[in-house]
């Protein structure tokens, strides 16, 4: 069976337009919390440490049908993404996957700097990430298929050998098997 590895925060959560919410307008280009709000270092890590802060993101839009179609494709579905590990947030994590019908096989709640290794060691088919640092580690890696989900802090960047997923409604036009 096939394996599609996908990130949850900026691929499937809308975990942006909380951050803007809760601190305000920002430069959307910078992936950096902290350099986005300079000055306010203490007020997000309690923000991304919460995990009622993931309970209530917005879903990216068509996300859900993303994860059916890459299913109906015949992938696994695995769900890495980079929060605070702790029982709790992978609970808060599961329920969120499953109160918006999101059918994931599997998830890992690790920490940020470990994240590129986890994925490795899945040797996934497809890897869906909008992480700059998490895209270039995954990029001549075992992952046979990287894909950018473009966000503002990734659009204007290069990744060569990367697909990119202009939103999930372009899943598509990958031409994935």
């Amino acid at each position: 069976m096939k394996t599609a590895v996908l990130d949850i925060d900026g691929v499937l959560a809308d975990f942006n337009s909380a951050a803007v919410k809760k601190f305000g307008p920002c430069t959307e280009s910078l992936y950096s919390l902290e350099l986005r709000w300079p000055g306010k270092t203490y007020e997000i890590r309690r923000f991304v440490s919460n995990p009622l802060t993931y309970l209530f993101l917005e879903p990216i839009e068509f996300s859900w049908w993303g994860v059916r179609i890459l299913k109906a494709m015949g992938y696994k579905i695995v769900a890495v993404t980079a929060r605070p590990p702790s029982w709790g947030m992978w609970l808060v994590t599961r329920f969120w996957l499953w109160f918006h019908e999101m059918a994931i096989d599997k998830l890992i709640v690790t920490n940020f700097k470990g994240k590129a290794s986890v994925i490795w060691s899945l040797n996934p088919d497809l890897a869906i990430d909008d992480s700059p640092m998490q895209i270039t580690r995954l990029m001549g890696s075992s992952v046979k298929n990287v894909v950018v989900f473009t966000q503002p802090w990734n659009e204007k960047l290069e990744f060569d050998g990367c697909s990119r997923l202009n939103g999930w409604r372009a899943l598509p036009s990958l031409g994935l098997e």
